[in-house]
C-alpha cells in the first residue's frame, strides 16, 4: 500500500533521515498540517491627518509551522532505541537550522514533493498512550516545526546557454515554475587559461521583455542624442558592438549623452511604482582627462522641465580615475537611479560628464550595463584590486566554474574537478515565475579601482551560463 513520503534532507536535497519508514516511525494518516505565515510587520509611514492611517512600505513574513504526528515503535522495554531517545534524535535533526535542513513531503497520491525549510528547533509532545502496532509496542509523538514562509518544489535544471561573450543578456531556456519567486543557483563557466580572468562580476535578472527596458546592455552607438562630437562605426578592436560615441575633451568642460529607455516594461519594486536601476558604464578614457566625473539621471522625453531624477550620487556623480599614460577602457559604477514605471511613458537615461579645463583627448562611451538594483548581486566596487580583493575568478589554467548558490554562498572548480567553497555574492538569487532573462557582467578590472595605472579592460570573456531553480509556492501546490 502506498504511503506518504516524509523525510529530512539537507540543502542539496540529499537524504538525512526517514520519518515514515514503516519500520520504527509511522506518519499518522492525514495528520500533517502546514500553517502559512501571517502578514508580518515592516516599515510603516503614518499620515498627517487624523483619519489617514498609515502606509506599510515593506513586508517581512514570519515563519510558518509544519505539524505532524508519528507512531514510534520498539520491540522491548527497556530498549537502547527508546521512544524518547528517538524523538530527541528526530528533534535534533530538525533543529539543525544552520545546516540547512528541509523536510520533504510527498503525498501518497502525488508524484511531486514539497520541501519545507526548517527555521528553528522542533517541539514535540509525547502522548503516553501505549498500544500495539503489529507485534511491536507503539507510542504517539506530535511534532511542531517552524518552517520558512514559502514551500519549495523539486529542483529544475535549466541547461546551459550557448557560448556567449560576457557581458551579455542570456535568455534562460525554460520558464521558471511555481507561483512565488524561485531560488536559483547560477553557474558561470569561463576558460581562464591564465589570460586576465574576470575579477569582478555582477548578475541581474528580470522577466523577459521586448523593447528598450532599463535592463541589459545598451550599446554606445545606440545613443539617441548628445552634444558629443560623433559616432565611430568600427575600426577599434578594443570596442564592443558596432561602434561608440566620442567627445573631444579639449572642447568645453561638459558633455551629455542620452539613451531611450521604456521603464514601464519593467516590474516595479515592491510597495512602489518605481524601480531602482544600477548603471555601469564602460568608457575609453584618455590619460589627459583631468577631474573627470559622470552623473546619471533620467528625464521624460519631453525634457527636464517635466522632472529630472538624478542617481544616488547626486548631480556631481562619480569621480573617474584616468589611466596613467595612454587611453584605456575602464568600467565605472555610476550608482543607482530611481525610475518611475507608471504611467506608461518613455524616458531618457542621461549621462552627464564634467572635466577640468586643459584636458584633451577623446572620451568614448562603449556601452552601458543596467541591472535592477534589488534583483541583482555583485562583487564590491571602488576597491583596490590587490591580494585582499575577493576575485570572481583567479588566474588558473583550464575552465573555471563558479557557482553562485541561492543562499549567498559560492563554489569553485577547475575542469569539472571537485567543487570547493569560494566567496559568493552575499545575497539570495530569486527569479520571478515565467520567462526570465539574466544579464551577466564580467570584467577584468574592479569598477572604480582608485589605483593609478595604465591597465585596460578586456573586451569580453567567452563562457556559458547554467541555472538550477528551486520553484516555490505560497501555500499549497498541485499534485
Amino acid at each position: 500500500m502506498a504511503r506518504d513520503l516524509l523525510q529530512i534532507v539537507d540543502k542539496d536535497l540529499t537524504f538525512v533521515k526517514a520519518l515514515n519508514d514503516a519500520v520504527s516511525a509511522f506518519l499518522v494518516k492525514d495528520s500533517l498540517q502546514h500553517t502559512p505565515s501571517a502578514p508580518g510587520g515592516g516599515i510603516r509611514r503614518g499620515g498627517r491627518g487624523r483619519w489617514e492611517g498609515y502606509q506599510q512600505l515593506t513586508d517581512v513574513r514570519d515563519n510558518g509551522e509544519l505539524s505532524f504526528s508519528l507512531i514510534i515503535t520498539w520491540l522491548t522495554i527497556p530498549s537502547n532505541a527508546s521512544t524518547l531517545e528517538f524523538a530527541n534524535e528526530i528533534s535534533g535533526e530538525l533543529s539543525s537550522a544552520m545546516l540547512g535542513r528541509l523536510i520533504e513531503f510527498r503525498h501518497r497520491e502525488s508524484n511531486v514533493s514539497s520541501f519545507f525549510e526548517v527555521r528553528g528547533p522542533a517541539q514535540y509532545k509525547m502522548n503516553f498512550r501505549l498500544g500495539l502496532l503489529g507485534s511491536k509496542k507503539a507510542i504517539e509523538c506530535e511534532f511542531r516545526v517552524p518552517v520558512g514562509p514559502l514551500i519549495r518544489g523539486n529542483p529544475v535544471l535549466m541547461g546551459a546557454s550557448a557560448t556567449v561573450a560576457f557581458p551579455a543578456k542570456v535568455a534562460l531556456p525554460l520558464a521558471v515554475t511555481g507561483k512565488a519567486p524561485a531560488l536559483c543557483d547560477m553557474e558561470i563557466d569561463v576558460p581562464t587559461n591564465n589570460v586576465a580572468p574576470p575579477i569582478f562580476a555582477a548578475v541581474g535578472w528580470s522577466k523577459r521583455m521586448a523593447g528598450s527596458p532599463p535592463f541589459g546592455i545598451i550599446e554606445g552607438e545606440s545613443i539617441n542624442g548628445s552634444n558629443f562630437d560623433g559616432l565611430v562605426a568600427s575600426g577599434d578592436a578594443t570596442m564592443r558592438g558596432g561602434g561608440y560615441a566620442y567627445k573631444d575633451l579639449a572642447i568645453g568642460t561638459y558633455g551629455q549623452a542620452y539613451f531611450l529607455i521604456q521603464p514601464w516594461l519593467m516590474t516595479p519594486d515592491d510597495f512602489s511604482d518605481d524601480i531602482d536601476v544600477e548603471v555601469y558604464a564602460v568608457l575609453k578614457i584618455p590619460s589627459t582627462a583631468y577631474g573627470l566625473r559622470c552623473a546619471v539621471s533620467t528625464t521624460p522625453t519631453e525634457g527636464a522641465a517635466f522632472g529630472q531624477r538624478y542617481g544616488d550620487l547626486g548631480t556631481r556623480g562619480r569621480p573617474i580615475v584616468a589611466p596613467s599614460s595612454t587611453a584605456q577602457k575602464r568600467i565605472t559604477n555610476l550608482g543607482v537611479v530611481k525610475i518611475p514605471c507608471v504611467p506608461v511613458h518613455s524616458r531618457w537615461l542621461m549621462l552627464e560628464f564634467f572635466w577640468n579645463a586643459g584636458s584633451s583627448g577623446l572620451l568614448s562611451v562603449d556601452y552601458l550595463v543596467l541591472l535592477p538594483a534589488r534583483r541583482s548581486v555583485s562583487g564590491p566596487t571602488g576597491k583596490v584590486s590587490d591580494a585582499t580583493y575577493p576575485r570572481f575568478m583567479p588566474a588558473l589554467v583550464g575552465t573555471t566554474k563558479r557557482v553562485l548558490k541561492h543562499d549567498g554562498t559560492g563554489l569553485i572548480s577547475i575542469d569539472n574537478g571537485s567543487e570547493m567553497p569560494y566567496p559568493g555574492m552575499g545575497a539570495r538569487i530569486e527569479l520571478p515565475p515565467g520567462d526570465v532573462d539574466v544579464t551577466v557582467l564580467l570584467a577584468s578590472m574592479v569598477p572604480d579601482d582608485p589605483s593609478i595605472n595604465d591597465s585596460g579592460l578586456i573586451l569580453s570573456h567567452n563562457g556559458t551560463l547554467r541555472a538550477r531553480t528551486y520553484p516555490r509556492n505560497y501555500s499549497v501546490r498541485g499534485v
